[in-house]
């Protein structure tokens, strides 16, 4: 059993370095230096709260499932995002990404198919659509709400070589995201810009 641990601590690190990372980025764009503090209090408490619950309750099946449980959350969000992935349903305020739930946020789908939370804003910039370029992309789809209130900044879909062969689709958010799932499911190489709510 002591392998097994060993192997599932392993295989939790790798994908907890990648998120804590790619988290601490975001909370530094988005909060300066306070991000990567806010991040690094959250990694430790919920390493913490792993820790501490199995030793709370004194039993060696409770530090198995917590590990279970850790490794699940390690590696079944993330692979539900690229399998079964796509917008598996939505409701105003609420999309479910593959398996992972995605209350209020505005987010962003890369056409490897991983989640990125964006900034809550009504405007699409040229800088951002050309952040979603990735090798092979063929279109990127804005969903750009339930009523419409995001707007694309006319600059960035009227600029010239935003990538050759590169199309933008904007749509409310239930025909966008139903317009990503077709494009997926058929093979093509999209990228998804999603608000969630207005």
């Amino acid at each position: 059993m002591r392998s097994l641990r060993g192997l599932a601590v392993v295989s939790v690190l790798a994908p907890g370095v990648v998120f804590t990372a790619a988290s601490g980025q975001y909370l530094w764009d988005q909060l300066g230096w306070t991000g990567p503090m806010a991040c690094g209090v959250a990694t430790v408490a919920a390493a913490g709260l792993v820790a501490l619950v199995p030793r709370l309750l004194k039993r060696e099946w409770a530090a198995d499932a917590c590990l279970i449980a850790v490794v699940a959350l390690a590696w079944g969000l993330p692979a539900s995002m690229v399998w079964p992935g796509g917008i598996a349903c939505s409701r105003f305020g609420l999309t479910v990404v593959g398996l992972f739930p995605l209350p209020l946020f505005d987010f962003t789908i890369g056409a490897g198919g991983g989640v990125w939370l964006r900034e809550k804003s009504h405007l699409v910039t040229s800088f951002e659509l050309r952040a979603r370029l990735e090798p092979g992309l063929e279109v990127i789809v804005v969903a750009n709400g339930w009523h419409g209130a995001l707007k694309v900044d006319r600059d960035a879909l009227a600029a010239p070589g935003l990538a050759p062969g590169v199309t933008v689709e904007v749509l409310r958010t239930p025909e966008a995201f139903a317009r990503y799932n077709e494009l997926r499911r058929a093979g093509r190489r999209v990228a998804l810009i999603a608000h969630t709510t207005c």
